[in-house]
Protein backbone atom coordinates (compact mmCIF):
# COMPACT_ATOMS: atom_id res chain seq x y z
CA UNK A 1 0.00 0.00 0.00
CA UNK A 2 1.62 3.36 -0.78
CA UNK A 3 1.44 6.12 2.18
CA UNK A 4 -0.32 8.89 2.20
CA UNK A 5 2.11 11.38 1.19
CA UNK A 6 3.17 8.88 -1.80
CA UNK A 7 -0.60 9.12 -2.85
CA UNK A 8 -0.99 12.70 -2.74
CA UNK A 9 1.99 13.16 -4.86
CA UNK A 10 0.68 11.33 -7.56
CA UNK A 11 -3.23 12.95 -7.48
CA UNK A 12 -2.43 16.47 -7.58
CA UNK A 13 -5.51 18.14 -7.95
CA UNK A 14 -5.52 19.61 -11.48
CA UNK A 15 -8.23 22.38 -10.72
CA UNK A 16 -8.65 23.04 -14.53
CA UNK A 17 -9.35 19.57 -15.19
CA UNK A 18 -11.23 17.57 -12.42
CA UNK A 19 -12.14 15.02 -13.94
CA UNK A 20 -9.10 13.47 -14.93
CA UNK A 21 -7.87 14.33 -11.56
CA UNK A 22 -10.76 11.99 -10.14
CA UNK A 23 -9.56 9.60 -12.91
CA UNK A 24 -6.36 8.94 -11.68
CA UNK A 25 -7.73 9.26 -8.26
CA UNK A 26 -9.86 5.81 -9.25
CA UNK A 27 -6.67 4.79 -11.09
CA UNK A 28 -5.03 4.82 -7.63
CA UNK A 29 -7.68 3.61 -5.23
CA UNK A 30 -9.58 1.42 -7.04
CA UNK A 31 -8.88 -1.51 -5.00
CA UNK A 32 -10.53 0.62 -1.78
CA UNK A 33 -14.10 1.26 -0.73
CA UNK A 34 -13.96 4.69 -3.05
CA UNK A 35 -17.69 6.99 -3.05
CA UNK A 36 -18.57 9.80 -4.96
CA UNK A 37 -18.76 12.32 -2.03
CA UNK A 38 -14.98 11.15 -1.58
CA UNK A 39 -13.98 11.77 -5.15
CA UNK A 40 -16.30 14.68 -5.13
CA UNK A 41 -14.49 16.93 -2.37
CA UNK A 42 -11.52 15.72 -3.86
CA UNK A 43 -11.03 18.08 -6.75
CA UNK A 44 -13.14 20.32 -4.44
CA UNK A 45 -16.59 20.04 -6.74
CA UNK A 46 -20.23 19.21 -4.83
CA UNK A 47 -20.95 15.52 -5.14
CA UNK A 48 -24.42 16.11 -7.43
CA UNK A 49 -21.69 18.89 -9.53
CA UNK A 50 -19.36 16.40 -9.84
CA UNK A 51 -21.60 13.99 -10.63
CA UNK A 52 -23.34 15.60 -13.86
CA UNK A 53 -19.88 17.04 -14.66
CA UNK A 54 -18.27 13.32 -14.33
CA UNK A 55 -21.14 11.90 -16.75
CA UNK A 56 -21.04 14.69 -19.24
CA UNK A 57 -17.14 14.24 -19.73
CA UNK A 58 -16.61 10.55 -19.82
CA UNK A 59 -20.57 9.52 -20.88
CA UNK A 60 -20.95 7.31 -18.22
CA UNK A 61 -21.94 7.52 -14.46
CA UNK A 62 -18.79 7.57 -11.86
CA UNK A 63 -20.11 4.21 -10.46
CA UNK A 64 -20.34 2.62 -13.70
CA UNK A 65 -16.34 4.05 -14.83
CA UNK A 66 -15.57 2.77 -11.67
CA UNK A 67 -17.14 -0.72 -12.01
CA UNK A 68 -15.80 -1.01 -15.51
CA UNK A 69 -12.37 -0.32 -14.53
CA UNK A 70 -12.37 -2.89 -11.68
CA UNK A 71 -13.62 -5.45 -14.58
CA UNK A 72 -10.89 -4.32 -16.69
CA UNK A 73 -8.37 -4.87 -13.76
CA UNK A 74 -9.51 -8.07 -12.58
CA UNK A 75 -9.16 -9.40 -15.98
CA UNK A 76 -5.69 -9.59 -15.81
CA UNK A 77 -5.64 -11.75 -12.71
CA UNK A 78 -8.34 -13.93 -13.85
CA UNK A 79 -6.00 -14.99 -16.86
CA UNK A 80 -2.79 -15.48 -15.16
CA UNK A 81 -3.15 -16.22 -12.19
CA UNK A 82 -4.72 -19.10 -9.90
CA UNK A 83 -6.29 -16.74 -7.12
CA UNK A 84 -10.01 -17.79 -6.09
CA UNK A 85 -12.75 -15.59 -7.99
CA UNK A 86 -13.53 -14.18 -4.12
CA UNK A 87 -10.01 -12.86 -3.50
CA UNK A 88 -9.67 -11.44 -7.14
CA UNK A 89 -13.13 -10.07 -6.22
CA UNK A 90 -12.19 -8.55 -2.72
CA UNK A 91 -8.64 -7.33 -4.23
CA UNK A 92 -10.61 -5.28 -6.79
CA UNK A 93 -12.45 -3.59 -4.03
CA UNK A 94 -15.94 -5.20 -4.92
CA UNK A 95 -17.74 -5.75 -1.72
CA UNK A 96 -18.78 -9.79 -2.86
CA UNK A 97 -17.87 -12.40 -4.55
CA UNK A 98 -21.50 -12.53 -5.82
CA UNK A 99 -21.70 -9.08 -7.00
CA UNK A 100 -18.80 -8.95 -8.49
CA UNK A 101 -19.61 -12.36 -10.66
CA UNK A 102 -22.80 -10.57 -11.92
CA UNK A 103 -21.51 -7.45 -12.75
CA UNK A 104 -18.66 -9.38 -14.68
CA UNK A 105 -21.12 -11.40 -16.34
CA UNK A 106 -23.08 -8.12 -17.21
CA UNK A 107 -20.64 -6.39 -18.43
CA UNK A 108 -17.90 -9.43 -20.53
CA UNK A 109 -21.07 -11.65 -20.95
CA UNK A 110 -19.42 -14.48 -19.15
CA UNK A 111 -19.11 -15.65 -15.40
CA UNK A 112 -15.49 -14.68 -14.28
CA UNK A 113 -14.59 -18.76 -14.19
CA UNK A 114 -15.41 -18.64 -17.86
CA UNK A 115 -13.55 -15.61 -18.56
CA UNK A 116 -10.63 -17.72 -16.91
CA UNK A 117 -11.17 -20.66 -19.04
CA UNK A 118 -10.49 -19.09 -22.30
CA UNK A 119 -7.47 -18.71 -21.47
CA UNK A 120 -6.37 -21.78 -20.17
CA UNK A 121 -5.13 -23.04 -23.75
CA UNK A 122 -2.69 -19.56 -23.46
CA UNK A 123 -0.79 -20.72 -20.38
CA UNK A 124 -0.92 -24.63 -20.30
CA UNK A 125 -2.60 -25.13 -17.03
CA UNK A 126 0.13 -22.45 -15.41
CA UNK A 127 -0.70 -19.69 -13.95
CA UNK A 128 1.07 -17.67 -11.47
CA UNK A 129 1.29 -17.57 -8.34
CA UNK A 130 0.49 -14.58 -5.43
CA UNK A 131 3.81 -13.53 -4.42
CA UNK A 132 4.63 -13.15 -8.59
CA UNK A 133 0.95 -11.77 -8.64
CA UNK A 134 1.75 -9.24 -6.32
CA UNK A 135 4.78 -8.01 -7.59
CA UNK A 136 2.53 -7.30 -11.13
CA UNK A 137 -0.17 -5.54 -9.19
CA UNK A 138 2.09 -3.15 -7.44
CA UNK A 139 3.94 -2.15 -10.88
Amino acid sequence: MMSETDFLDKVKTDYTNPIETAIRYIQLKYQEPITLKEVANHVYLSPSHFSRLFKSETGTTFIEYLTRYRVEKSKGLLKITSLPIEVISNYMGFMSASYFSTTFKRLEGKTPSEYRKLFDHFTNGYRKNPTEVQNLVSE
